[in-house]
């Protein structure tokens, strides 16, 4: 079990908490009413240090930096979502995810704030037109939230499902297309 850094940060609809290691990003979670929560939820995953600066002498300096890196694209995002950009992929610890499931985040990288494809969609523009229900599970199963935009693919018939609900999902979306 690796040691965790972790960073909560404040965003419009909540506490966002950040984890990192030496791999790289490992976990985002949803909004959460108190930081508290948040870093709640991150020490059930794996136990942690608090991240403060980066220092010469910190072993969990490469840590720190990423979570620098992400809290600053989240902040960014919360300010405009369309001038920052896709979130810092090379950041994300990618080995933790299987092949398909990388490949599907990946793709949601590129998806523009306030757009949407359907799990077929993207399932189609991955090669594997009938795997829109694998598409549906590895969004499911998205340890970054919010940087990996899965809040942007939607069912065929509707919003189809999200972690932070639908009600959260529909409210991002609709932020996005305001503030694009």
């Amino acid at each position: 079990m690796s040691i965790l850094s972790i960073r909560v940060v404040s965003t419009p609809w909540g506490h966002v908490g950040l984890a990192a290691s030496s791999r790289g990003l490992e976990r985002v979670t949803l909004p959460f009413p108190s930081p508290d929560e948040a870093r709640a939820d991150l020490a059930r995953t794996a136990p942690y240090q608090h991240a403060g600066p980066a220092g010469a002498g910190d072993s969990t300096g490469g840590a720190v930096r990423t979570l620098d890196r992400a809290a600053a694209w989240l902040e960014g995002y919360c300010r405009d979502a369309s001038s920052t950009g896709p979130a810092p992929a090379d950041d994300l610890a990618w080995e933790r995810v299987p092949a398909f499931s990388a490949r599907v985040l990946r793709l949601l990288l590129e998806i523009p704030p306030g757009e949407t494809l359907t799990y077929g969609q993207v399932a189609a523009r991955l090669g594997s037109p009938r795997a829109a229900r694998a598409v549906g599970q590895a969004c499911a199963a998205n340890p970054w939230p919010l940087l990996v935009p899965c809040h942007r693919v939607v069912g065929a018939r509707g919003l189809g499902g999200y972690g932070g609900g639908l009600a959260f999902k529909e409210a991002l979306l609709g932020w996005e297309r305001r503030n694009r």
